[in-house]
């Protein structure tokens, strides 16, 4: 029996899109997927190197999701690669990525190694992966981040690239300003694909003038674009995901403020009021005006030297509650903005004798609690919005609660793409705790209609209040 044929065989059924992806792509050797979040684009790239043979796996990715593929191959194959996800001094990565590779042959087993993109750049780790190792299938996660083509990560990355029989781009952006943002990723994906250098791609497909005539004031020529890449690329949008996957529900649950909670957020909004009254605030500076008001609606203002000072706990109760009617093992993953949103969900948790985990920016391991809560070591995960949104599978969890509300529309909807994603076998409930009259509704109703949520909130400010009953 052959190494290949003895290793361990996937467990996931991947999905039509996923399958007919990889029918694509593999027999180019090369190939860019372009997915919307949440539509299972690392499933396919392990699928493509497993199909490309058993020779070592290179992935570059953003520091925030070096957990995911951490945990993503033993998911999908359990024990067919050998994964190493070094963390640390950049020493101490080279020294653990040998190591790493001596065990996998001394196993008879693929290598698969996951390093963040700024640690490319460092000269031991550049050496070690362009140099010292030879690479089946090199996989770029959220490419887009090397969309810059002047950069030292992102040519360090297509020197990389170049000795690597395999390459893959991941990302759900792949243009986040322009057709520019592409030449770099086709760079590294497959050379000859688009005009051999960045100068010569303005040249084709930019008009240049403005200032000195140095500036792109249009594009042209992009049907020829579209034609040079789109036999390498495959496009998946959540649409066609969706009709896979269980069904979802939104509930809101309202909260109502105490009166001294009450008496402190209209102080706030009364002053905010005037000042777009007298046009004293703008879109650029909204948002921060309205982190205090946010902060009372979850139940804590912040004091002359920026501590946060306790204000009430009904968001807190009204979580509670919620988690007394769910199983005390069930899982759920809980959203917030602040650390103090973070604090209240962890109390509510343990109120009621449940284990709670966190992954945030504060948290020093967040990669192993989130590894640990999909183990089933805790059933409540406190997920702070900039840290659980790009690339983390949360679909352990059928409910997922939003304690606070995020003034990103992409990072909202990241979030809720984390549970309601490929892996998700049950329907799933979204609950939101808003704070009654408050901005809480604001920005809630901007996020549903996917609006400009600076730009409606000042808008609403900008309105009169309706009456309502006073407690």
């Amino acid at each position: 029996m052959t190494a290949a044929a003895a290793l361990p065989i996937q467990v996931t059924t991947p999905h039509p899109h996923q399958l007919d992806a990889v029918r694509r792509i593999v027999p180019r050797g090369q190939g860019a997927i372009f997915a919307d979040m949440g539509t299972g684009k690392g499933l396919i790239a392990l699928l493509c190197a497993s199909e490309w043979g058993t020779g070592p796996t290179l992935v570059l990715c953003p520091k925030s999701v070096l957990c995911v593929w951490e945990t993503e191959p033993d998911k999908h194959f359990p024990g067919r690669w050998l994964v190493c996800v070094p963390r640390g001094a950049v020493a101490h990565r080279v020294t653990r990525i040998l190591a790493a590779r001596r065990a996998a042959e001394a196993q008879g087993r693929p290598l698969l190694v996951a390093v963040n993109y700024e640690a490319v750049i460092a000269p031991e780790m550049f050496s070690l992966l362009k140099l010292q190792m030879r690479w089946q299938t090199l996989v770029l996660d959220e490419s887009h981040r090397i969309k810059s083509a002047a950069g030292r990560i992102s040519r360090a990355v297509s020197q990389i690239a170049d000795r690597c029989d395999h390459r893959l781009l991941l990302t759900g952006t792949p243009m986040p300003h322009s057709p520019m943002d592409l030449y770099a990723q086709f760079r590294a994906m497959r050379k000859g694909v688009l005009p051999p250098s960045a100068t010569t791609f303005r040249a084709r497909y930019a008009v240049m003038g403005g200032f000195g005539g140095k500036e792109i004031v249009e594009w042209r020529n992009l049907v020829d674009l579209a034609e040079r890449i789109d036999p390498w690329t495959v496009r998946v949008t959540k649409a066609e995901v969706l009709a896979h996957l269980p069904p979802w529900q939104d509930t809101s649950i309202l909260v109502a403020l105490p009166p001294k909670a009450r008496r402190a957020y209209d102080e706030v909004l009364h002053e905010l009021q005037a000042d777009v009254a007298g046009g004293r605030i703008t879109a650029a500076n909204a948002a921060v005006r309205c982190i205090r008001l946010q902060q009372i609606t979850n139940g804590v203002v912040a004091t002359d030297s920026g501590e946060p000072l306790a204000l009430h706990t009904e968001k807190r109760a009204a979580l509670e509650d919620l988690l007394t009617d769910l199983p005390a093992a069930e899982p759920v993953v809980v959203f917030g903005s602040f650390h103090s949103d973070l604090d209240a969900i962890r109390a509510a948790a343990h109120r009621l004798g449940r284990g709670c985990l966190e992954l945030s920016g504060r948290a020093r391991r967040a990669h192993e609690n989130l590894r640990a809560w999909q183990a089933g070591e805790a059933p409540v995960l406190a997920v702070q919005f900039q840290s659980g949104g790009v690339g983390v599978d949360l679909s352990r969890a059928a409910y997922c609660v939003f304690y606070s509300r995020t003034w990103s529309l992409g990072d909202y909807e990241q979030a809720r793409a984390r549970v309601h994603r490929p892996g998700q076998e049950r329907p799933v409930s979204y609950y939101h705790l808003i704070a009654e009259h408050s901005m809480d509704q604001t920005v809630q109703r901007a996020l549903d209609r996917k609006e400009a949520v600076v730009d409606s909130v000042i808008a609403a400010l900008g309105r009169p209040r309706p009456e309502r009953s006073r407690p």
